[in-house]
């Protein structure tokens, strides 16, 4: 296996913060004796094994990882890294920012507890990490503007694979719609505990069942309030709320504006 080890680091500015999602530090590199010892980061780290397989290593506990596999080396966290003596490794990796792009990673299910995710040979994540390396070589005026939005695709690609891997607990969702009037009724038609289905609902899409479908409610009712013919009580009562106070004030919460302001901002909303 040759060696290859090339990197390239990123100065984001206060601008680029500001955005709340920077890369710092992206590299590339094959090894077979790539030993990292104990150490700290202000930022975190992704990476994605194209070849062989290393040993992550966090508190007492190391994390074996392989081809196709993806990492995280999490922010503050003291961590060891190596690669397998015996296959050695290709690792791209990128070192990033910003309190929006962590929310994002989280959505993929990966956090120090849980520092691996399974993906597979993906081409289009590893054409991610090599758009990003490719975007901070440059070193054009817009540099760090294109690697931040490779790396939000990354990791909304990731989020994706995740969602795939839990496909049969997203089924949950079929029969959900704005009109469902309850949290029973939804644990009734899914056939599980009220405990199971809270917790497989939320690790599938990042909110509690009531929470999504009070989004599904709202959304119609912007659809409604286009509408000149429905009152603000009517589409209350469409969305499944017999109390039209409680309506406007759940859509405030949402939208940050009552649904009488939202008809009247959104007169021409639709409009091509």
């Amino acid at each position: 296996m040759d060696q290859v080890r090339e990197y390239v680091f990123g100065t984001p500015t206060v601008d680029d913060k500001q955005m709340d999602v920077w890369v710092s530090f992206v590299g590339h590199y094959i090894s077979t004796d790539y030993n990292a010892a104990l150490r700290t980061r202000e930022d975190s780290l992704i990476a994605y094994c194209c070849r062989g397989g290393g040993v992550l290593g966090m508190g007492a506990r190391e994390h074996a990882f392989y081809e196709g596999d993806i990492l995280l080396q999490p922010a503050h966290i003291p961590h060891t890294c190596r690669c397998d003596t015996e296959t050695g490794w290709e690792v791209w990796w990128i070192i990033f920012g910003g309190q929006y792009a962590h929310k994002l990673l989280g959505l993929s299910s990966l956090h120090p507890m849980s520092p691996i995710m399974r993906v597979g040979q993906h081409e289009r994540l590893l054409s991610c990490f090599q758009e990003v390396f490719s975007s901070l070589k440059e070193k054009g005026i817009h540099s760090q503007l294109d690697a931040s939005r490779m790396l939000l695709v990354l990791l909304m690609e990731l989020q994706k694979l995740h969602r795939k891997a839990h496909a049969d607990d997203l089924q949950l969702l079929e029969h959900i719609t704005y009109k469902t009037e309850s949290l029973d009724q939804m644990v009734a038609e899914s056939g599980y505990s009220k405990h199971h289905f809270i917790r497989v609902f939320k690790k599938a899409t990042g909110m509690t069942p009531w929470s999504y479908v009070l989004h599904l409610k709202v959304d119609k009712a912007k659809e409604l309030l286009l509408e000149k013919q429905y009152s603000v009580k009517q589409i209350a009562c469409e969305v499944g709320m017999q109390n039209p106070l409680y309506f406007s004030r759940l859509f405030r919460k949402l939208t940050g504006v009552s649904p009488r302001q939202f008809r009247k901002d959104g007169k021409g909303i639709a409009d091509f």
